[in-house]
């Protein structure tokens, strides 16, 4: 097993979490770490605990 399949299984798992999250009706939680996470992606931690 490579580690761009090891990467891959990863992510489809933490989808997999995701779909089962929204689901379960966690969706309010979910769109909490989602904008965390895009906020992170676009200006890093500084970014994140603004707004």
């Amino acid at each position: 097993m490579t580690l761009l399949t090891r990467k891959i299984d990863w992510i489809l798992v933490l989808a997999v979490v995701c779909a089962i999250a929204l689901a379960a009706g966690d969706a309010e939680d979910f769109l909490v770490y989602y904008d965390a996470g895009a906020r992170f992606l676009s200006g890093g931690w500084a970014s994140v605990y603004e707004g």
